[in-house]
This record gives structure tokens, C-alpha cells and sequence, in this order.
């Protein structure tokens, strides 16, 4: 039972470093080209970002706001819990791997349907990826405790067969 519990995958939020500010559409574009899923974080609101297009100015982003479906919506419920947990045997669970988040302040604009986002207003960009290190820590504890488990009940048969 522990080391089922103690087995666990874990992802991370890596922010990009935005210096200088024309890095973001050089980011921005190479993180479309790898086909990961956007999602506008707006103050308190998110938004999921279909078809994004970076504009011939480099400038802004033109794109169609929508809702954020339920099985891309993992780190914005564990994300602020920092539990940061999924399931990788659960692919909709594990979809929060190929998710990028555009933070900007408070915007009336960002509503459903088509927007534009000036690029000088993002103030961070997180890339969501697996957390090697605390994943590959948590299979090495199970082992561990599977190990110990094993050990354990082994020896207290084998030291039951001895009783008379």
C-alpha cells in the first residue's frame, strides 16, 4: 500500500525569461510549432487559446478565446494547491505536460471569441513539463518501502514457522 502511494508523477511550471521583450514572439512561435496548448491567464480569469497567430507586426497575437476544457484545467486547481501531482496513465490527466500559460493583468477585453493580445502585456510565460527530479525521488521511496514491506512480512513468516 505505501508504495503505491508514494509512487507518484509530478510536473513543473518552468517561467521563460522574457528579456529581451522581442523574445516573446521568437518564444511564442516556437512554442506554436511545437503544438503545445495555450491558456491566457487574465487576473483571475483563463482562457483557452485557439488557433493563436502572431501578427506580421510581431507585436500581437490574434487568437479565439474559449473555455479551458475540464482535462486542461489541472494546474489551475493543483497548480494553486502545489500538490502538482498527475496521472500518467490517465492521458487526459497528463495533457497538463504540453500546456503553456500566458500571464497578463486584468483585461475587459479577454472574452469569449475572437482577441488580440499585445504582447507587451504578457508578464510571464509558463511552460508546463514533467518534474524529473520529484518524480523519479517518489519511485525510488516506493521501492524503498516496497523493499522494507516485503523484508518485513517475510520475516514475520518466517518467523511464525518457527513458533511451536
Amino acid at each position: 500500500m505505501l508504495f503505491l502511494t508514494s509512487c507518484q508523477n509530478y510536473y513543473k511550471a518552468i517561467q521563460v525569461h522574457l528579456v529581451p521583450p522581442a523574445n516573446k514572439s521568437s518564444v511564442i512561435d516556437s512554442l506554436r510549432l511545437s503544438e503545445k496548448y495555450f491558456i491566457l491567464r487574465s487576473g483571475s480569469d483563463a482562457f483557452s487559446m485557439v488557433n493563436p497567430v502572431l501578427n506580421a507586426d510581431r507585436k500581437t497575437m490574434v487568437c479565439i478565446l474559449d473555455s479551458v476544457p475540464f482535462y486542461h484545467q489541472l494546474q489551475l486547481v493543483k497548480g494553486a494547491d502545489r500538490s502538482k501531482k498527475y496521472k500518467k496513465s490517465d492521458p487526459l490527466n497528463s495533457m497538463v505536460l504540453n500546456e503553456v500559460h500566458f500571464f497578463t493583468p486584468q483585461d475587459n477585453a479577454a472574452a469569449f471569441g475572437v482577441y488580440t493580445l499585445r504582447l507587451d502585456r504578457i508578464q510571464k510565460i509558463e511552460i508546463i513539463e514533467n518534474d524529473k527530479n520529484r518524480t523519479t525521488g517518489s519511485h525510488i521511496l516506493g521501492g524503498v518501502l516496497f523493499t522494507i514491506g516485503i523484508l518485513a512480512i517475510s520475516s514475520a513468516i518466517f518467523a511464525s514457522s518457527f513458533n511451536f
